[in-house]
């Protein structure tokens, strides 16, 4: 995976850091029991945050969890 670390907002996840706590808020319409957002952006937001900070030459997929619900072939277009 390529990205830009000015678009990987290293703020939020230092002011989480900071404070223990990030509330998170999904702007998703009724209709959704699950957002887009928080079922697969906000999990390849942290895997690639994960592999930035922690990875050691891992690729960011291997730090990514998407719900269970997400099927196989989704995930694969993903990684």
């Amino acid at each position: 995976w390529d990205f830009s670390l000015t678009r990987l907002n290293l703020h939020v996840a230092r002011m989480a850091a900071e404070h223990g706590v990030l509330a998170l808020v999904d702007s998703t319409r009724r209709g959704k029991e699950y957002p887009d957002s928080l079922t697969r952006t906000v999990p390849i937001w942290c895997a690639v945050l994960s592999a930035a900070l922690l990875g050691k030459g891992a690729a960011a997929a291997s730090y990514l969890q998407l719900p269970s619900w997400v099927p196989p072939s989704e995930r694969d277009q993903i990684v």
